[in-house]
């Protein structure tokens, strides 16, 4: 088993399979879908050495001790932990909180390697928050980015059966005959 305590409660985080959580990456990402820590304020430590795990080297131990902390005094984490709100905010439907940081200088067209390249807008449109699908469209952000798969914000709304959002979307000048990684255009034609 792999196991990640809290360094300040002791409480057991996660304990999963060996083969469940490959680098630091996938443990973040886990305790971030667990608990919404963000994966910028997330500090892993080896129990046994004490020494911070980062990402892209190889799992050592089976047990770490999580820290989360703020991003005062770390330029490079600030950045990133705006984009990772803008994110949540997204897939929340929390417009308001949206706009702050994207006023704060959040990058609005940020795709998120832990959620497989997808957007702001993806997220809106997958989980069919109209409204927020609306805000970033005025803020200007990129409509047809491709996430890993290839997919587009139409292309989730599509999937969802999101009929407002697909017409919002093609309205703003998305592009229904981008193709996704397996070929595959928006299925929008029973949705109109």
């Amino acid at each position: 088993m792999r196991r990640v305590w809290s360094r300040v409660s002791g409480a057991e985080l996660a304990a999963e399979p060996k083969g469940t959580f490959w680098d630091v990456v996938s443990i973040k990402g886990h305790l971030r879908a667990q608990y919404h820590y963000p994966m910028c304020f997330q500090r892993l430590f080896e129990s046994e050495s004490g020494f911070e795990e980062l990402p892209g080297m190889p799992l050592r131990t089976t047990e770490w001790q999580l820290v989360v902390s703020s991003t005062l005094g770390r330029p490079d984490l600030e950045d990133r932990a705006k984009e990772e709100f803008v994110m949540y905010a997204a897939k929340t439907g929390h417009v308001k909180v949206a706009q702050a940081l994207l006023d704060g200088g959040a990058n609005k067209d940020w795709q998120d390697g832990v959620t497989s390249e997808k957007t702001a807008l993806m997220h809106a449109c997958a989980r069919g928050h109209i409204e927020m699908v609306r805000f970033l469209l005025e803020a200007g952000v990129k409509i047809n980015l491709q996430d890993a798969e290839g997919k587009t914000a139409l292309m989730h709304a599509a999937d969802k059966g999101h009929m407002e959002i697909v017409h919002l979307l093609l309205e703003a000048g998305a592009d229904r005959n981008l193709r996704d990684n397996r070929g595959k255009v928006a299925t929008i034609s029973h949705l109109e």
